[in-house]
């Protein structure tokens, strides 16, 4: 692997559905969890809840924030809210695979197809979060960036071994 396909290491996904959680762990063996999850909207605020309930509990986590406006894209060609390429901000949200290592040691790679993400400058009013000290990771600093997106529509494709 020489970084053309530059991806995400999911080190745990969230489902609403026990049967995703299941077939993600048994067929795809992604680290999922059964969360039951809630996402209030407006245009004022975002609060976004969730509670790992199986496998294993993990408490629950919050965050508030306040959407603002579409990011500026730096780049004419690109309309508001696409984030540039090259940018902390098209590094974060544009990733278009996903990577996963299986039992025995074997990588695989799953291509992800969507549009690019709306993303919006946002200000933090409260995070309460668990998962990075679930994953066993200390923060090194604050958050320095928060950005929002309503979300696109994403296909994941079947996962396929990396050559080595």
């Amino acid at each position: 692997m020489n970084g053309s396909n530059p991806g995400v290491w999911f080190l745990s996904l969230d489902a609403s559905s026990s049967l995703a959680a299941r077939i993600g762990r048994w067929r795809w063996r992604l680290n999922y969890f059964l969360a039951d999850m809630q996402l209030k909207a407006s245009e004022e605020k975002v609060r976004y809840w969730s509670q790992r309930l199986w496998p294993g509990a993990i408490g629950p986590g919050n965050i508030e924030a306040v959407p603002g406006d579409l990011i500026s894209a730096l780049d004419r060609d690109l309309p508001a809210g696409q984030a540039v390429p090259g940018t902390l901000e098209h590094f974060l949200a544009e990733r278009y695979f996903l990577y996963m290592q299986r039992s025995r040691g074997d990588l695989y790679r799953g291509q992800v197809h969507h549009r690019p993400y709306p993303l919006r400058e946002a200000r933090l009013l409260e995070m309460n979060e668990s998962l990075l000290k679930a994953a066993d990771i200390t923060p090194r600093r604050e958050v320095e960036l928060v950005l929002y997106s309503e979300g696109v529509n994403v296909e994941v494709f079947r996962p396929q071994q990396v050559p080595t």
